[in-house]
């Protein structure tokens, strides 16, 4: 099921990435044209039918995605102090670090833009126990 629908998303990033060329084509076309204002609003030229012969063939589709393409990420487990820190890497960067502390939640660290910088993500919900009076005595 998983190659069936990777099949169909490069058939369809293959369409879309002819159709960007012929459209780049077009444009380049109409600038390059003396006669701008004779075109109408399809960058045809009046009377003349719009050929893309010029236009180059559409990429080849890719083959069915085998288990040598899937990327496994590293996983390296360490102790920091009282702290585990479980590290996640692909490509011998790290993306995604799990810090369990000793007390406490664990957290997430993750690398969003790629530039080693990473954001803290909560690891759960705040707990916020209710604090109203109930019965009080003097």
């Amino acid at each position: 099921m998983r190659t069936g629908k990777v099949l169909l998303v490069g058939a369809l990033l293959a369409i879309v990435g002819a159709w960007q060329g012929a459209v780049a084509q077009m444009a380049q076309g109409g600038q390059q044209s003396e006669r701008g204002a004779e075109r109408d609003v399809g960058g045809r030229d009046r009377g003349e039918p719009t050929v893309f012969a010029d236009a180059p063939p559409p990429p080849a589709i890719p083959g069915p995605i085998t288990e040598a393409d899937l990327v496994e990420p590293e996983v390296v487990i360490r102790q920091e102090g009282e702290n585990t820190v479980t590290e996640y890497r692909v490509g011998g960067k790290v993306y995604l670090m799990k810090v369990v502390p000793a007390r406490g939640e664990p957290y997430y660290l993750v690398d969003k833009s790629g530039d080693g910088t990473f954001e803290r993500l909560p690891g759960g919900a705040p707990i916020a126990p209710p604090m109203w009076v109930i019965k009080q005595w003097r």
